[in-house]
């Protein structure tokens, strides 16, 4: 190990300096595509050497790009996929996964993720490693070390690919249970290729084995993505109610708002898990109301900006039109304040429509509202003032409600 480690920290300075060096003006890289390769391939080697397993890890960036965009411009990511290829090695995506959260608060400044980011990071490396390995070499090597890939797996999204001739001939099946689930009803859906959809009833805490038929299997060719995931049904429990309006959230919803001097702060958090993008003024998240799944995070900052403050109205107003046909709940929330630069006509029309009273925030207040498209005026949570406000919807020993044991 110290062998080891002293060849990777003389290898260092040739990775972050160059090999030989001197002066870097502006904007030179530290080292060429063809040095970069050069260090990765020399990282293989002592591998090779020294018995450990090279584990490729993509650059957290934030607000990146989707990982084709930036394969196709970044010669430095196409050196490490090559390189990885070529030595059956795992590359860690986490740039797919940031991309997919965008829009929510995961790095504390353009550089450093914070502890969504850094969960974010963490899940990446469990699936690429451990959950659903696609190098042979980095399995063998981690089962020579002692992992067990037969031990049951748990969580949020079951992730299969499968040979499409496989599945049409048999079917798959999957060994399911819910085991934090309290007594709620709960079903097992089951999405291929982000198209065709199979539900099951009776998901619980005891293993079930759910059989999906190879017809259904017949007309999305080729088949490259199957993913399994829980939705609970929370409607008979008021713990989970939307104010009056009838609806039931089906995940843990904690959010938080704070106008200037009562915290200058906001957090919104589904099932733990923080959501909303941190920004002055208002915090928009768009929940789907069946599967708990969010939807979309939008930031408003109507302090800054009279264009943003009617921005903010007129996609309160039209969530209703944009999700036609679909339960969706939307969580407002402010952060610092408000009131500025609003049109307050037409601002408390929009949150009327979300089911809220109409009543806007006075400047630096608190502001949080948690209602749905068509509601009743009135009938949504709705709370304000000189005060840090906060309001759970749920019970949070049901946080882990959704996540899946698997059953290999």
């Amino acid at each position: 190990f110290a062998l080891s480690r002293w060849s990777l920290l003389g290898l260092k300075s040739a990775l972050f300096t160059g090999s030989g060096a001197g002066h870097r003006g502006p904007n030179i890289p530290r080292m060429t595509p063809e040095q970069f390769r050069w260090g990765l391939e020399e990282v293989v080697r002592l591998g090779k050497k020294h018995d450990f397993l090279p584990v490729f890890v993509l650059e957290a960036l934030h607000r990146t790009d989707s990982l084709e965009n930036s394969k196709r411009s970044n010669k430095y990511y196409q050196a490490i996929f090559s390189v990885a290829k070529d030595n059956n090695l795992p590359v860690v995506d986490t740039v797919s996964r940031l991309h997919d959260v965008k829009d929510f608060w995961v790095f504390h400044d353009f550089i450093h993720p914070n502890s969504v980011g850094h969960r974010v990071i963490a899940e990446s490396m469990y699936e690429d490693l451990i959950a659903n390995p696609v190098s042979e070499h980095a399995r063998r090597f981690l089962e020579s070390r002692g992992v067990d890939f037969s031990k049951p797996d748990v969580r949020l999204v079951v992730k299969r690919a499968e040979l499409s001739e496989r599945l049409v001939d048999n079917g798959l099946s999957l060994t399911l249970r819910a085991p934090y689930l309290d007594d709620s009803p709960a079903k097992v859906e089951v999405v291929i290729n982000n198209k065709s959809t199979v539900t099951f009833d009776g998901l619980g805490t005891d293993f079930k084995q759910f059989k999906i038929p190879k017809t259904e299997f017949d007309n999305v060719r080729p088949i490259t993505d199957i993913r399994a995931s829980a939705v609970v049904d929370r409607t008979n429990d008021p713990k989970w109610a939307i104010g009056s309006t009838g609806l039931s959230a089906p995940v843990l919803i904690d959010a938080t708002s704070g106008g200037t001097n009562y915290g200058w702060r906001v957090e919104v958090s589904v099932d733990g898990q923080r959501i909303d993008s941190h920004g002055r003024g208002y915090n928009v998240s768009v929940i789907d109301a069946v599967k708990g799944n969010v939807i979309k995070q939008s930031h408003f900052d109507t302090f800054g900006s009279k264009k943003k403050a009617a921005e903010l109205a007129a996609y309160l107003k039209g969530l209703g039109t944009a999700y036609e046909g679909q339960k969706i709940i939307v969580v407002v929330a402010v952060k610092t304040d408000g009131r500025h630069h609003l049109d307050t006509q037409a601002t408390a029309s929009a949150l009327k429509s979300l089911g809220g009273s109409g009543e806007l925030p006075n400047a630096m207040e608190s502001f949080l509202l948690i209602g749905t498209p068509g509601a009743a005026e009135g009938s949504a949570y709705e709370e304000m003032g000189k005060k840090l406000v906060h309001k759970i919807i749920g019970t949070k020993q049901q946080a882990y409600a959704r996540l899946l044991e698997v059953q290999n």
